[in-house]
């Protein structure tokens, strides 16, 4: 079972976003301030917090909209250091080949920006198109998100391939004719406005490449450390999220459990969500009412087979917390919705 929460990344994704604002003769306090972000963030010592992809994407439109530059969102992507991507970016560079090097990608925007921008892949007589998958989280100005990813897209694979290496196409779906042209002055990737999707197509000959920033070695260390400190590398937001879906049904849901199974104590716990603007009991809620939506709507099981999966001992308690959350009975919210899909 899966959450539709927001998902985070770090603020690494924000190098060199200070001196850019600055050199456009934009103004950075006023920036941040209607971003709700302190200006030390942005510091290098703290690449390794994390922020809601909301908020990377509120601060993107904002010093969009305030520099009057519609292009800055590409020019950061294309601009950032991949040594700034941490050990996620690290293990990218150890890809075998392009081909593992675009499965990795897909797999880590997955794992930090969930429901808010996802990747799929296409396969094309050409090559494998890169294609982004908008959320349900971010619709206006959400183009802005999806050229800092452009760009930094665009910035791995020549890092990674060596400087010869070029998309097949760069694939925009709406944008202005003035744009593309100021895209194609800080690229000399082949950048087409009016396509399908927003993505990136890799020709078929650069598929089985090896890349030049491959150490095996390396990569295996990488992998090992991946394995054994997953809990670490990412959000303790999506840890927790992930530990209540895996315990829901079993009605353990304390935040003792999840504490302890995140070896921390419950009072660490607390502080590191509330770093990440969460809190336990809001996880679970939100947890537990997406799950029940979904259930209600396309399973044919029983109230109280629901209220069991949702960790709910008593029948009466889960219809309680939904009458709370939908202002309504599960029996009538399920009969209401079944009738609008049908």
């Amino acid at each position: 079972m899966r959450s539709l929460l927001l998902s985070h990344v770090r603020l690494a994704t924000l190098a060199g976003f200070s001196e850019i604002v600055k050199s456009l003769n934009g103004d950075l306090e006023s920036i941040l301030a209607h971003s709700d972000l302190d200006a030390e963030l942005l510091l290098p010592q703290y690449y390794d917090e994390y922020v809601t992809v909301e908020k990377l994407h509120t601060l993107l439109v904002n010093a969009t909209h305030q520099t009057k530059t519609p292009e800055l969102a590409f020019k950061i992507g294309l601009s950032r250091d991949y040594r700034a991507t941490g050990i996620l970016g690290l293990l990218l560079q150890q890809s075998k080949n392009v081909e593992e090097l675009i499965s990795r990608l897909v797999l880590f925007l997955a794992l930090h920006a969930r429901d808010t921008l996802s990747m799929k892949t296409q396969s094309l007589d050409q090559g494998i198109a890169i294609i982004f998958v908008p959320g349900s989280h971010l619709e206006q100005d959400s183009w802005i998100l999806h050229d800092l990813v452009l760009g930094r897209l665009i910035s791995i694979f020549k890092k990674t391939c060596g400087e010869e290496f070029k998309f097949d196409k760069v694939c925009l779906k709406a944008r202005n004719k003035e744009l593309i042209e100021k895209y194609k002055k800080m690229s000399d990737e082949n950048i087409q406005m009016g396509c399908d999707f927003d993505g990136l197509i890799v020709p078929n000959q650069w598929l089985k490449s090896e890349l030049k920033t491959r150490d095996p070695q390396l990569d295996v260390l990488l992998t090992k450390y991946l394995s054994e400190n997953g809990a670490i590398l990412e959000p303790i937001t999506v840890s927790v999220e992930s530990l209540i879906a895996q315990n829901l049904s079993s009605g353990n849901l304390s935040n003792e459990l999840v504490a302890d199974k995140l070896a921390m104590s419950k009072r660490t716990l607390t502080r590191k969500l509330a770093r990440e603007d969460h809190s336990y009991k809001e996880l679970l809620t939100a947890f537990r009412k997406s799950e029940a939506c979904k259930l209600l709507k396309n399973s044919n099981y029983t109230i109280s087979e629901i209220a069991f999966e949702l960790g709910y001992s008593e029948i009466s308690s889960f219809t309680s917390a939904f009458k709370i959350w939908f202002d309504d009975t599960p029996l009538k919210w399920r009969s209401q919705h079944k009738r609008k899909a049908q």
